[in-house]
């Protein structure tokens, strides 16, 4: 899609690839994003920390081409000092900061794709995680989100200390040398080759990967994990790619 132009992820980024014993599994192929988290802020009342602010949007920071981007949020729990504070009075940072109210981080991470308005992607691991448009707020303007995974989702994004854990993905780059060209498709399948190593409710998933790329000429042997550690063991069968972490979320298993 051009820049800021509605962007149909179903139609452009809802890919195929092979569970770890070879099951058919759906994923939405986002950005290549970062090990560190970014701070989203989320609102509560001083007196009671547990009890949100109904109608406030969250506030980010940042936006996507800014340094720090990232589809990762640590939530940090903005704790409104007013009884009576009228949702939406803060929406930046700045306003959060002047108005002298107690910030403190949390465990929580969510998977949230800031997209332009008019955006979709309607498939969900969690059916009960909302695939609508979220709002929210990025110094004094309404910026729209994607929400993919939060704390209370069947899939949870594993995290500690701000760094978001990383499973492996085993896959294959179209022109066998960067990501910019997207991963391999099988044309008989429609489907990648690329292989998850962990899937939604099971331990150590989260949907930002670690990619090990195969050279394409191994494409047709690798169909689950087994045949994937059988192909690392030859050197030659990898192209090495220093740091690629890719959110890709797990959204269905057949």
């Amino acid at each position: 899609p051009a820049p800021n132009e509605p962007i149909d992820f179903d139609a452009d980024f809802l890919a195929h690839a092979l569970g770890p014993d070879d099951s058919d599994v759906s994923y939405y192929a986002l950005d290549v994003s970062s090990l560190r988290s970014a701070p989203l802020y989320s609102f509560a009342y001083a007196s009671d920390p547990s009890t949100r602010v109904a109608g406030q949007a969250s506030v980010f920071d940042l936006i996507p081409g800014e340094s720090g981007y990232n589809d990762f949020w640590q939530v940090f729990q903005v704790r409104v000092l007013e009884s009576n504070y009228l949702a939406n009075s803060l929406t930046s940072l700045q306003d959060i900061l002047d108005g002298g109210h107690e910030i403190v981080s949390t465990e929580e991470v969510i998977n949230a794709v800031m997209v332009p308005p008019g955006s979709r992607a309607s498939k969900r691991f969690d059916v009960a995680t909302p695939n609508a448009l979220h709002n929210g707020w990025y110094q004094g303007q309404i910026v729209k989100y994607l929400l993919f995974e939060n704390a209370s989702s069947a899939a949870q994004v594993d995290f500690s200390g701000e760094r978001i854990n990383t499973p492996l993905m085993y896959g294959f780059f179209e022109n066998d040398r960067n990501e910019t060209e997207g991963f391999a498709i099988d044309t008989a399948t429609e489907a990648t080759h690329n292989v998850f190593s962990s899937l939604p409710g099971l331990e150590g998933y989260a949907p930002l990967w670690a990619v090990q790329i195969f050279r394409l000429a191994v494409f047709d042997r690798v169909q689950d994990v087994a045949s994937a550690l059988e192909e690392t063991s030859i050197e030659e069968n990898l192209i090495i790619v220093p740091n690629l972490f890719v959110n890709a979320p797990i959204v269905e298993i057949q």
